[in-house]
């Protein structure tokens, strides 16, 4: 993500680009100009943005004054070191596949709970409860209607080879 703010920002993305010939357009001098040929432009900034890694393109950006940041993907954020310290990635273990990473809270505060982050139930994990204690069903009402297939239930877990 890159933000030109004005035609200072303008000026330090060329820069930060090495002035290359076609930033040196006339037409990009203004903020008018930019967003009139914003297509071309964009398909400019587009090829250059691509030749370089974006954690390095951001702080080499943002070393010559221009606003701008990775965007990243969920995997990028596991390996990103402010992610990192604030405890972003949330691992938790799934029955039947293992550990996974997942997305913790996106801020915090002093006074605020800690995210509840944890794996999904299992298909059917709940359906005994919630019918009985949430429908107010027996369990001969409930395991008619598993049997009938209207409700889940877990399936059994499988068996060693």
């Amino acid at each position: 993500m890159i933000t030109v703010r004005d035609d200072a920002d303008w000026k330090s993305l060329r820069a930060a680009m090495g002035d290359p010939a076609w930033a040196r357009d006339a037409r990009y001098d203004t903020a008018a100009g930019r967003l009139a040929a914003r297509d071309a432009l964009d398909t400019k900034l587009a090829e250059w943005t691509a030749l370089h890694p974006k954690r390095e393109l951001a702080a080499r950006l943002q070393g010559h004054g221009v606003p701008a940041g990775p965007v990243f993907t969920g995997t990028d954020m596991l390996d990103d070191p402010h992610y990192r310290a604030w405890s972003y990635a949330r691992e938790v273990e799934v029955e039947g596949l293992g550990r996974f990473a997942l997305e913790g809270p996106c801020w915090s505060a002093s006074a605020m709970a800690d995210a509840d982050v944890r794996p999904a139930p299992q298909l059917g994990q709940h359906t005994r409860e919630i019918a009985r204690r949430l429908l107010g069903m027996s369990d001969a009402e409930i395991g008619k209607l598993i049997d009938s297939g209207a409700l889940e239930d877990p399936p059994p877990p499988p068996q060693p080879r």
